[in-house]
């Protein structure tokens, strides 16, 4: 699972407690990585959520998608 700052594209990425945790401050990366380590299903739930992410919208299958219907369209 993944932790990190709110900042460019990871909040578009990350969806808070969803796919991963968002941290702010230095007290939320605290609090975010403690939970992450005291609780293994958690971190099941979350990796798995990202990775899910990850296959859906950052393979290169899913690019060739894009840049064919961007492609279509213009045609």
């Amino acid at each position: 699972p993944v932790v990190a700052s709110p900042v460019g594209v990871h909040s578009d990425i990350v969806c808070d407690g969803v796919n991963g945790f968002l941290a702010r401050n230095e007290s939320e990366w605290t609090e975010k990585l403690q939970l992450l380590r005291r609780d293994a299903g958690l971190r099941q739930r979350l990796g798995a959520a990202g990775r899910r992410t990850v296959e859906e919208r950052f393979t290169v299958d899913r690019a060739v998608e894009l840049v064919a219907g961007v492609l279509k369209g213009i045609m």
